[in-house]
Parts: structure tokens; sequence; C-alpha cells
């Protein structure tokens, strides 16, 4: 009797792992693929694949385009003339001829023009180091020294003096900084992209001609 039970009990444990193990296997694999199908992170930066095959190899890359949204829900639209990787890791790599368009969630463009920069592919940053020209929907234009443009937080920071002008006047300072704030910001008194200049500001008003 006693080994008539544990056949038994044998003959339960096996048919019970013909069941369990092919149904773990399911599992297992089906977690696999939801893996694999998961799309990117919101923020991520996006070359096509022949582009980034080809900065892999350290080739240069002829009229790239690089497209992606921030954690906001801003998006972002770039090209260039030529992308050159600077290392084997593909972390860095120079840019020329520079120009896109940032889409805040509000509404607001902000359309950028350089004659050359660098972008840091793992902070998703872009440096421009020579120069960059603003210009938004709103009818601003802008030009800076430098700036840093942050793609994953859709955050654009200008400084080392900016000079800007629209339709109620002029604008110097040393510093722009265009982002989206949240409702309530004590700063900004408003929800959505704005601009903000800081640093020795000089705004000179023209008053609209009225016909």
């Amino acid at each position: 009797m006693a080994r008539r039970r544990s056949v038994d009990r044998h003959t339960r444990i096996v048919s019970a792992l013909k069941v369990g193990l092919p149904l773990a296997g399911l599992a297992l694999l089906a977690s696999v693929v939801l893996l694999s199908l998961r799309p990117e992170p919101p923020g991520a930066l996006t070359f096509s694949a022949a582009d980034l095959e080809a900065m892999g190899s350290g080739l240069k890359v002829t009229r790239p385009r690089f497209s992606g949204a921030s954690l906001d829900g801003d998006l972002y639209d770039f090209e260039a003339a030529t992308v050159v990787p600077t290392d084997a890791e593909l972390v860095r790599a120079e840019i020329e001829k520079i120009s896109g368009a940032i889409r805040f969630a509000d509404g607001l463009v902000v359309n950028l023009t350089a004659p050359d920069a660098a972008v840091d592919l793992i902070s998703e940053t872009i440096f421009f180091d020579d120069g960059l020209v603003i210009s938004t929907s709103s009818t601003l234009e802008a030009a800076a020294a430098r700036a840093n443009l942050d793609l994953r937080a859709g955050v654009l920071t200008a400084e080392g003096g900016v000079s800007a002008s629209g339709t109620l006047g002029t604008i110097v300072a040393e510093r722009l900084r265009v982002e989206t704030v949240e409702e309530g910001n004590v700063e900004a008194f408003t929800e959505g992209a704005t601009l903000v200049f800081t640093g020795g500001v000089e705004l000179r008003y023209v008053e609209p001609q009225i016909e």
C-alpha cells in the first residue's frame, strides 16, 4: 500500500509538471514579447535605423532627421546638413547647419536655427556654442550667443547675451529660458510654455501704431 501511494504521488507530480511547465513557459514568453513591444519612454531621441547604423560605423550622415517628445509631451523635429560621431561609443556627435522646431503642448512653436551644434545622445541635449537664432509663433525673434536644449525636459536655456524683438519692442538680457510651466507657477503666473528673460534685462517698448 505504501508503495502504491508513493507511485500515485509520483504520477500526480509528473502530471502537474507536464501542465505547469508549459504554462510557465508561455507566461515567460508573453512577458518577453510584451517587453519587446513596449514603446520607448517619452523623451527618447529617435534617428532612423539607417542613420544610427552609419553613425555606429563612424560614418558621416548626410541630411539626417531626428525627432521625439519631451516628458511633458512637447514635440520636436530637427534636420541637419551632416552629423558626425566623435566617439566609438556613439555618445556625442557634431552637427552642421541644424534647424528645427519645438512644438509645446499649449500650441507655442519655437523654431531654432544654428550654423553648427553638438548633440549628447545619452543626456539627449543639443549644445549650440556658436550662436542660435530663435523665432516663435508669437512673432518673437531672438539671437543668443550660446544655448543648450534639453530634449528630454523640453527646456531651452540661452546665455552669454540674448537680444530679442517683437511687436511690443526689443529686449536685451544675459539669459533666456523657454520651458513649460505648471499652473500656479509663482514666477510665470501662468500655465504653458513661457519665455523668461533674466540678468540685466533692458526693455524698449514700442507703442503700437493705431491706424
